[in-house]
């Protein structure tokens, strides 16, 4: 992206050059920018699983500390985690099975249907909310 806009700088400067027109250097931003996608999917979804980890060990710490409450409803909930936590486990490894390589393969093309499927949930999530 950085040489994009460099030789976009380039193009501005020197006019009759005989430098890529701007419609190519749009093109090889466009190119970089989907190149980039399956990296930056990764990296969001990572941000996202250290997250979640984080507010779920949070969780767990409460609900199995919680000095309100008896001890036999504290082994009751850790319990109750445990099963969770097999469930979660076992629909974890189906979805790795399912899937061929997850986001480690994801292609630019597969990364871009990706974000268009999300967007088109997240907009009908929030449509049936608003008329709701």
């Amino acid at each position: 992206a950085a040489q994009a806009a460099q030789a976009a700088q380039a193009d501005e400067a020197a006019p009759g050059s005989g430098a890529a027109p701007p419609v190519a250097v749009g093109q090889g931003v466009e190119t970089a920018v989907e190149d980039a996608l399956p990296r930056f999917l990764r990296a969001a979804w990572a941000a996202v699983v250290s997250d979640l980890d984080g507010t779920v060990t949070n969780v767990g710490r409460k609900l199995l500390q919680d000095k309100s409450v008896p001890w036999q409803i504290r082994i009751r909930r850790a319990q109750a985690l445990r099963c969770l936590g097999e469930v979660f486990s076992e629909a974890g490894a189906r979805a790795s099975a399912a899937s061929t390589d997850g986001l480690r393969g994801l292609s630019s093309e597969a990364a871009k249907a990706t974000l268009q499927e999300a967007a088109v949930g997240c907009v009908r999530t929030s449509a049936s909310k608003g008329g709701a």
